[in-house]
């Protein structure tokens, strides 16, 4: 499912459980959170490419979600985006 060059375990884990915002809670908690504002522009790039993947996840149906949950990780995504321009 990786379309991304990145190698990062993280995300290679992410990609493989089937509760993706149970496992960012536990070894990701600023996307659940939301405390962009206080990451680096390294870690925000992670955190862009961690909710890209979970994107990812739903548009090709390995990961059910409701219209609220998906709302929520473009919003995610978006502040992401806002803060790295």
């Amino acid at each position: 499912m990786t379309a991304d060059p990145c190698p990062c375990f993280l995300k290679e884990d992410l990609e493989m459980t089937s509760e993706k915002h149970v496992f960012l809670k536990e070894y990701y908690l600023p996307i659940i959170d939301e405390r962009f504002d206080t990451l680096s522009y390294r870690d925000l790039a992670c955190c862009l490419c961690l909710i890209k993947s979970v994107l990812k996840s739903i548009e090709q149906g390995c990961y059910n979600c409701s219209n609220q949950e998906l709302a929520d990780w473009n919003k995610k995504r978006e502040m992401v985006i806002f803060l790295l321009i």
